[in-house]
């Protein structure tokens, strides 16, 4: 036994600093295979939790075994150490969901306003272009949706869309600029508001371009808001970790950029933001939760439930690898609403969010 022991601390070690690494300064998951391992961290709890039953298990026998042989007592001691150690490092192994826990209580605990304006939105990975044009049309009026944002576009799909009557239900559109840094196909935004200012890269990344779309929406009485859509997709860590980790940091200057001088004077300063796409990241990397601390909230953590958007074929373990993700300035903004839906062609769900808009007042 004094060999399981061993080896059962050894795994100790590997799992803790498994778990370190979510604590790494921004930036530092750019080193190939940290995006990977970090991204599989949702399932250390379920590894840890069976070697702390093991582990519970192995101390009882010993504890059984030292009644019987006094000797053997400080042998079952350093297991029922063992067992303390693997019971904290489930405790670490929480922080994957967390957030979500803490976000659902939050959201419990406001009380939805009586006046608001609601945003609906709906982000998909269309796959090189291979999504089915007609069930994105269905699931976007389905669901009411104001402004779909899209990535992975191709040609052939965007000619299929106009063909289905896209350009009917969402007049306004932008499509991300040609660049030699596509990954997969171009990006694209489709809105039914009417726009005061459209931009075919809002942030200039190593991978496919950001469009963006702002418009004023009037609150009444109550000052107008801007609001800019921005539709993303950084490279995922195969095209490049680097490239990957600086994609995601750069996301943060489109909140940072959405009061310019034209929305400023055109909206009298309240501003909201919302930045959507398969960010190819979860809660877990440096690097998104350094995008988050620059301001964004993410809809499915303040919801408490994380959707699981990628890959369709699999039902357990999927990954949350797209987001909407929303920064407010001068009002109040919050995710009331969310949902994953299955398009044929892709292989990630379709993920929609309705954001309620309400005056500060």
């Amino acid at each position: 036994m004094s060999f399981v022991l061993a080896i059962l601390w050894v795994i100790f070690a590997a799992l803790l600093c498994w778990q370190l690494l979510r604590w790494l300064p921004e930036g530092a998951d750019k080193y190939n295979p940290l995006p990977y391992i970090i991204a599989l961290l949702p399932l250390s709890t379920y590894v840890v939790v069976a070697l702390l039953f093991f582990s519970i298990f192995a101390t009882e026998w010993q504890v059984l075994y030292a009644s019987k042989n006094p000797q053997s007592y400080n042998f079952a001691q350093s297991y029922a150490y063992l067992c303390i150690a693997y019971a904290v490092l489930f405790l670490i192994s929480l922080k994957s969901y967390t957030p979500y826990w803490f976000g659902r209580f939050r959201s419990a605990r406001k009380q939805k306003p009586e006046n608001y304006q609601e945003i609906r939105v709906m982000t998909l990975n269309c796959r090189y272009g291979k999504a089915n044009a007609a069930q994105i049309i269905e699931t976007a009026k389905k669901y009411h949706i104001n402004t779909l944002l899209l990535q992975e576009l191709s040609e052939s799909l965007v000619k299929n869309l106009e063909k289905l009557g896209i350009r009917e239900i969402f007049p306004t559109f932008c499509i991300g600029a040609q660049s030699e840094h596509n990954n997969g196909g171009f990006n694209a935004i489709f809105t039914q508001y009417s726009a005061i200012s459209t931009c075919n890269n809002a942030v200039k990344i190593e991978a496919a371009s950001v469009p963006s779309v702002t418009t004023c929406l009037d609150f009444g009485d109550a000052e107008n808001v801007c609001v800019k859509f921005a539709s993303a997709h950084p490279k995922s860590p195969m095209r490049g970790c680097s490239a990957w980790s600086e994609g995601i940091l750069a996301l943060a200057k489109v909140g940072n950029a959405a009061e310019t001088a034209e929305t400023a004077e055109t909206c009298e300063l309240s501003t909201l933001t919302i930045l959507t796409g398969d960010l190819n990241s979860s809660i877990d990397h440096p690097s998104f939760r350094s995008l988050l601390k620059s301001g964004f909230l993410d809809a499915s953590i303040c919801l408490g439930k994380r959707l699981k958007t990628w890959p369709t074929w699999l039902k357990w373990p999927n990954l949350t690898l797209d987001h909407v993700l929303f920064c407010a300035k001068n009002l109040h903004a919050k995710a009331v609403w969310q949902k994953n839906a299955v398009i044929d062609g892709t292989d990630h769900l379709a993920y929609i969010a309705a954001i309620a808009l309400y005056s500060l007042e």
